[in-house]
């Protein structure tokens, strides 16, 4: 269950409290849902009424809401909200951790317990008009998902609303005009998240302690080059991994950061054996280190079994399946690029690259022949 939608009305009466304990999970976060919509009729949101609902991503609070019971979001996913100004009532704990609250009012209500929210958890008054929260740092939204700011450079620190299954996560945003280079994924950025590939973009350069732990649906993993750093438990409990892509730059894996990925086949490792031998490996690593190890090789290598390169589809083959064919697509003119070269398996068809641009010519087609007269149908990517 991806979304649920809280109906305003129910047989002609209006629905105005979310019930305590209405949608609470259990210690293992089973109400798995990433999504909630409340409608303009609620009027309260219980007490725990959506604690552990470890998926939940996101969920809106209406403008007609002015009471928030003890835990009402205690232990979800959920990385940032925003309280509208007519609530007067909030109960203690609703947020236990990792959670950035945009309140549109200047200040705490007075029917606020003092234990809203968790320690060193930072507020920003006066949403509408800051992004700055009282912690002194600035918190943005781009693209779905949170940022903490530094002069130019940002931190990952979760999503904003919900995503589909393949989560790539970009090295660069906009905001208001401003660009800004992503460094780092945050801690507990992704914990229990539902997402079944990930790609993060090249620029990021660490991934902090349990940012995508607990997500067990999470079976590829692409790491980008100039990341150097995994720490602690990144990856624990990742039970249904079945493969990773690391760098040639990386410098260290922290301990139990891929503790408990029970189904690690494959590291695809874009380094030498050599490299590989100077990465620190922390303890608590055991899965990585008895999945198969395969270093990267542009070209096929005289002994292909432990070597790998990229399909046309960027997922990672060994050199050694002979069940693949290396294609090129050549400019064919003085000058022009180098041959870009795919990968396909054998029975699979092939998938047209993007059509070349040259100044002062239309491109009229690949073909088979240098004198270009045996034409190729290719399928669209």
């Amino acid at each position: 269950m991806d979304e649920v939608i809280i109906p305003g009305t129910h047989n002609g009466k209006p629905v105005t409290q979310v019930a305590d304990y209405a949608f609470v999970g259990d210690s293992r976060g089973t109400f798995a849902c990433e999504k909630i919509v409340l409608p303009d009729t609620i009027q309260r949101i219980g007490n725990n009424a959506f604690e552990d609902c470890r998926s939940l991503v996101e969920v809106n609070i209406p403008d007609s809401v002015d009471a928030i019971g003890n835990m009402a979001f205690n232990n979800t996913a959920i990385s940032t909200i925003e309280i509208p100004e007519g609530v007067t009532e909030i109960g203690s704990n609703i947020f236990n951790s990792r959670v950035v609250v945009r309140c549109e009012a200047a200040m705490k209500g007075d029917g606020w317990r003092s234990d809203w929210i968790g320690v060193d958890m930072p507020v920003i008054w006066n949403c509408n008009y800051s992004n700055t929260g009282d912690d002194g740092n600035t918190y943005l939204i781009a693209d779905g998902a949170l940022y903490k700011v530094t002069d130019s450079d940002a931190q990952f620190l979760g999503l904003s609303e919900k995503t589909g299954k393949n989560l790539t996560i970009a090295a660069r945003f906009t905001y208001d005009g401003a660009n800004y280079s992503v460094k780092r994924i945050a801690e507990a950025a992704l914990l229990n998240g539902r997402i079944e590939s990930l790609t993060v973009e090249e620029g990021i350069e660490e991934i902090g302690i349990n940012a995508f732990s607990s997500c067990s649906n999470l079976t590829s993993v692409a790491l980008p080059d100039g990341l150097k750093h995994i720490e602690s438990t990144a990856f624990s409990g990742c039970g249904a991994l079945e493969y990773v892509i690391l760098p040639e730059s990386l410098s260290d894996i922290g301990e139990y950061a891929f503790e408990d990925c029970y189904s690690l086949d494959g590291v695809y490792y874009k380094g030498t054996s050599a490299l590989w031998g100077e990465v620190d490996v922390r303890t608590g690593n055991d899965d990585l280190n008895l999945a198969n190890l395969y270093f990267y090789a542009a070209s096929k290598p005289q002994e292909p079994a432990t070597f790998w390169h990229y399909d046309q589809y960027y997922n990672p083959i060994l050199w050694a399946d002979d069940g693949y064919v290396m294609v090129a697509f050549d400019l064919n003119y003085e000058d022009g690029a180098a041959p870009s070269q795919v990968y396909v398996k054998s029975g699979d068809k092939l998938v047209r690259p993007e059509d070349p641009v040259r100044e002062s010519y239309e491109f009229s087609g690949w073909c088979t022949d240098a004198d270009c007269t045996q034409h190729m149908t290719l399928p669209d990517p």
